[in-house]
């Protein structure tokens, strides 16, 4: 990169100049005047920590792309003198304060972000200069901004090709009131479609976050508000489709000033996707217009929302996926939501009465679930293609009861935490004729897979962290299971030192990993003689493994990938490079990964 910049003086026709991804160069060149033609300067993704004022003599210069230069603090004082600049990229940047006379800069169309510095709310003025930038704008640090009379110099309702707004303060302010008026200041134009608002502490919104002051906006993010008690009235903005509230603590109710005037229409008739989350006081979602509001409605989320109670949307009639977690205290039935595909529920006290037939995909944790009702639901969703359970501990012996019954889509099953799990359903092998991966993950009193067996599709196979199961491995019947090609265990042996015994694996493995195996020293060779297919042995926290005998006796010449991670002292030195004991047996596996 030296030889590159010694050589300036020979490019001085260069149009394009990009070192964007060297994280070598931290600084260019004191002297760029030479470089009178460049148009084109991407300095994105490396170290520089400044640049200086010689960048400003290139007069032609058009973009300028400063992409996560992370260590870059500071634009060089004379920026004002790149009077053809049209594009300024600071995503990512560590920029603490704009140049002065940034409104010099006339022909400026793109410019990802303006730092407001402190007790600097006059660059809002400088700002309000730049009159046809145009897609995405952040305005940083509006904390800095002190007289309301400095926002309105912004003129953001006259910049009317910014599509894409984020105003964002970085500290509390107690003073509330002069925070409401700095954001009333801000009025962006009407053309805005997305709108990002992050740490505002005023008690109220602006009148301008209704209907007809922002006709056009489709995604709104709020963020971030230790004082505000009451929402805007977001329901009649026509065009909203997205809308995510988070961490607005003061938050209790949400009710008919949400929604806003239902004479104008039906309540957020456009809006897709609506999540809240941390929402720390609020215990009650008033759910005014039932039947009407959120008719097209596709995505419902919610979490870390502790205290609400009571209660959700009854008619979603476009519903796809609802996902609620952490919410331990509401206590309502499911929305009526026929299209449901995908249900997640973590621990909260929903009902499962009404289970919608249609879903593809659920995931339950901290749930009372027992086994009817898992019974029921399986019955019913002909569908479902996933099912996760994890922590619902009043399962036992699930079995499914009903002539005849299988889901053919069923392709994917994990228990993760049943704590109380002793078994699983008998004739598995009939009831889920596709599965195709199962997994068993902290289960300490599962005792035995099905007499049956497990289906004959199943391709992947990961039991973790359950003793008493894998002690009855020799009867699992695995070497029946001819599509079997991925097996994850965490090996736990009372006894033997040596795994897999012989002939426990079924022929046709292409992967075999071993996790979290304490007492696991050695790996039985002729527990991998009849493996022609293996191509993958990964290893994870096996610190007493050592696999002397195993290249004795020779990996399989199949292998084509070996991983080492985690605590394997006795791996780790016994392959470390050039130097193990081991390593030249390694020089036929193409990937050898050790972490």
């Amino acid at each position: 990169m030296g030889n590159l910049f010694s050589r300036l003086d020979c490019l001085k026709y260069l149009r394009m100049l990009s070192l964007s991804g060297y994280k070598n160069v931290k600084e260019l060149v004191n002297d760029l005047s030479n470089l009178k033609h460049l148009r084109y300067l991407d300095i994105s993704f490396t170290s520089i920590k400044e640049l200086s004022n010689s960048i400003c003599l290139l007069i032609n210069l058009q973009t300028l792309k400063l992409v996560n230069c992370c260590h870059l603090t500071e634009l060089p004082s004379d920026l004002h003198k790149l009077i053809n600049l049209r594009h300024l990229d600071l995503r990512g940047t560590s920029i603490q304060k704009m140049p002065e006379h940034m409104g010099k800069l006339e022909h400026l169309r793109t410019l990802t972000c303006f730092v407001v510095g402190k007790n600097r709310g006059s660059d809002m003025k400088e700002f309000g200069k730049l009159s046809y930038l145009r897609g995405t704008i952040s305005i940083l640090i509006l904390d800095s901004v002190i007289d309301p009379i400095d926002a309105k110099e912004a003129n953001m309702k006259e910049k009317k090709y910014l599509e894409e707004l984020v105003l964002e303060w970085c500290k509390s302010n107690e003073d509330s009131q002069h925070e409401r008026c700095i954001l009333e200041s801000f009025q962006p134009n009407k053309n805005l479609k997305k709108l990002t608002i992050n740490f505002y502490n005023g008690t109220r919104f602006p009148n301008w976050f209704e209907a007809p002051y922002l006709p056009c906006l489709v995604s709104l993010q709020l963020s971030g508000s230790n004082y505000c008690f009451c929402l805007p009235p977001l329901g009649q903005l026509p065009c909203l489709k997205q809308l995510q509230i988070y961490k607005f603590v003061e938050i209790e109710l949400i009710g008919p000033e949400f929604y806003g005037d239902s004479s104008s229409g039906a309540p957020f008739r456009c809006l897709e996707c609506l999540t809240f989350s941390h929402m720390k006081q609020w215990e009650e979602w008033n759910t005014c217009y039932e039947g009407e509001s959120f008719p097209c409605l596709q995505e419902l989320q919610i979490w870390n929302c502790r205290k609400l109670r009571k209660s959700l949307p009854q008619f979603l009639p476009s519903l796809k996926i609802l996902n609620i977690g952490n919410c331990e205290n509401l206590e309502a039935p499911l929305p009526n939501a026929f299209p449901l595909d995908q249900l997640m529920l973590s621990n909260c006290k929903i009902s499962l009465h009404d289970v919608p037939n249609s879903l593809t995909s659920m995931s339950m944790s901290a749930i009372r679930i027992n086994e009817s009702c898992l019974n029921h639901i399986l019955l019913n969703n002909p569908s479902l293609g996933q099912l996760y359970l994890s922590s619902c501990d009043e399962l036992v012996s699930p079995s499914i009861s009903g002539i005849g019954f299988s889901t053919s889509k069923l392709t994917s099953m994990f228990f993760d935490k049943l704590s109380n799990l002793k078994s699983l359903p008998d004739d598995m092998h009939i009831i889920f004729p596709y599965l195709h991966s199962l997994t068993l993950w902290d289960c300490p009193e599962l005792e035995s897979l099905p007499q049956e067996g497990l289906p004959p599709s199943l391709v992947e196979l990961t039991i973790i962290r359950c003793p008493k199961l894998f002690a009855s491995r020799l009867r699992w019947g695995l070497h029946k299971l001819f599509s079997l090609r991925h097996i994850t265990f965490s090996v736990e042996l009372e006894s033997e030192e040596s795994f897999p015994e012989e002939a426990l694996l079924p022929p046709n493995v292409t992967s075999l990993t071993m996790k979290n195996c304490s007492n696991l020293k050695s790996i039985n060779y002729k527990g991998l003689l009849h493996l022609k297919f293996l191509e993958s042995l990964c290893v994870w926290d096996c610190p007493l493994l050592c696999l002397q005998g195993l290249l004795e006796k020779g990996l399989p010449k199949s292998l084509l990938r070996l991983e080492i991670w985690g605590n394997c002292p006795l791996l780790k030195e016994q392959f470390q490079e050039e130097k193990g004991q081991g390593w030249p047996e390694l020089s036929h596996i193409p990937h050898v990964c050790i972490h």
